[in-house]
């Protein structure tokens, strides 16, 4: 038996009192869609099943042992804030983590090729507007997450990753449904590989749809403002699956 305490859109205000973490019984925390703002406390995540703090204003870095002190943890949403730094190397110890966002905050850097090799239950993936150097190799990581096989859900765009896309890029799930990857700084051929995951969803218009429009990211199209809405609407859709 575990606790759930939903806050979302609440009209909170203020910073976070570090008590609030240490309820061991509380095992999903939602403070997401108030005005909640200042650092999170590091007892707020330990040991918790799911943790969003989405739509607010806090900011800091990640705890670089988010992983070891949270290894049960499924659920870690935190995009649309202003937390910045690196995405911390222990997350890969958090096995039973199924969507994992920290998309549109001010994270920086590359992301550690292995890092979320480990993470076989992972179906939310999101980077948008986060990461990388624009340089070659920014998206090596992508081979790691071959090892996903459940992966659904991959946004990668409107960030700084450079160099080419992978040849693993078409080994990814059979169950993706979405792969978006434009507004980056990709250059070079698109990979012959990228043509498994269409193949993969020729039953399915929009699908389809969506990764011929990604693998067209060194093109006119990506930069098209109907793709944007696009993925923002897609992105939408899927924060509650």
């Amino acid at each position: 038996m575990y606790v759930r305490l939903d806050l979302t859109d609440s009209n909170l205000e203020g910073s976070i009192q570090p008590h609030l973490g240490n309820l061991s019984s509380l095992q999903v925390l939602s403070l997401s869609a108030n005005r909640l703002k200042g650092d999170v406390p590091a007892s707020l995540g330990q040991s918790k099943r799911t943790l969003s703090t989405v739509d607010n204003q806090f900011q800091g870095t990640l705890p670089h042992n988010l992983g070891l002190n949270q290894p049960n943890i499924e659920n870690f949403l935190v995009y649309r804030n202003q937390f910045g730094g690196r995405i911390p190397l222990s997350i890969s110890n958090a096995s039973k983590l199924s969507r994992f966002d920290i998309s549109f905050n001010n994270f920086f850097g590359c992301v550690p090729d292995s890092i979320f090799g480990n993470l076989k239950k992972l179906v939310r993936l999101g980077l948008i507007q986060t990461l990388g150097s624009g340089e070659a190799n920014d998206l090596k990581f992508i081979t790691s997450l071959t090892n996903c096989s459940i992966l659904r859900f991959l946004f990668l765009a409107g960030s700084n990753f450079g160099g080419e896309l992978p040849d693993s890029v078409g080994n990814l799930s059979t169950r993706i449904e979405i792969l978006s990857i434009e507004d980056n700084q990709i250059s070079g051929n698109i990979r012959p590989g990228i043509g498994n995951l269409m193949n993969r969803h020729s039953n399915t218009n929009e699908s389809a749809a969506a990764t011929t429009a990604t693998a067209a990211t060194t093109t006119e199209l990506a930069a098209a403002a109907w793709r944007r809405k696009w993925v923002l609407e897609k992105f939408r859709e899927c924060e509650e699956k």
